[in-house]
């Protein structure tokens, strides 16, 4: 894409091809040759969301519920969750655990940061501070 340009809901498009694409392929980069192993419909919808040119991208230009890829989908019955999802995962008991960080600790953590001076200098106002890399101890 090129600066000063307007976008709309084409890059949505390309990103779900994007998502597509490594859902089918199990790799980030589109890569043609691997679309080898998949269906027909499959590799086609890719092709389609991953277009260059944003005027022929599917979705944009085209009908997408009406490509072979969704040829079992009933919109109808989607669009009114009369449709059972085809996979329904069960429910654990067990939830995620937070650690409480106190205001103190955040604050201590913060000054403890030491920046060079260039890079200081080059980004002022920047406050993001990687809370993985404060936690660790110099024995981890």
């Amino acid at each position: 894409m090129q600066a000063n340009k307007e976008y709309n809901a084409a890059i949505d498009w390309y990103a779900f091809g994007v998502i597509l694409n490594e859902m089918l392929t199990g790799e980030c980069d589109y890569d043609p040759t691997l679309l080898r192993g998949i269906s027909y419909s499959a590799r086609s919808i890719i092709e389609k969301l991953l277009q260059k040119d944003p005027a022929r991208r599917l979705g944009l230009h085209g009908n997408i519920r009406g490509h072979r890829f969704f040829r079992y989908i009933d919109w109808h019955s989607l669009e009114r969750l009369k449709v059972t999802p085809p996979y329904i995962p069960e429910v654990s008991d067990t939830h995620p655990t937070f650690q409480e960080t106190k205001l103190d600790d955040i604050e201590e953590a913060e000054a403890s940061v030491s920046l060079p001076p260039d890079t200081q200098t080059r980004y002022p106002g920047f406050s993001f501070v990687n809370w993985k890399t404060l936690s660790k101890t110099p024995a981890e």
